[in-house]
């Protein structure tokens, strides 16, 4: 793996964070059911 390809690594793991604390402060909603388990795992 290349230099390059480490920072693009590292500058999408940033954006996914940043967007993703920026919609936890936003408050927005999720556009999709949440999903119900049907039995606990063994």
């Amino acid at each position: 793996m290349t230099d390059a390809e480490i920072g693009e690594v590292v500058g999408h793991l940033a954006l996914n964070v940043l967007t993703n604390y920026f919609n936890v402060l936003a408050g927005v909603e999720n556009d999709w059911p949440a999903v119900k388990l049907s039995s606990a795992a063994a």
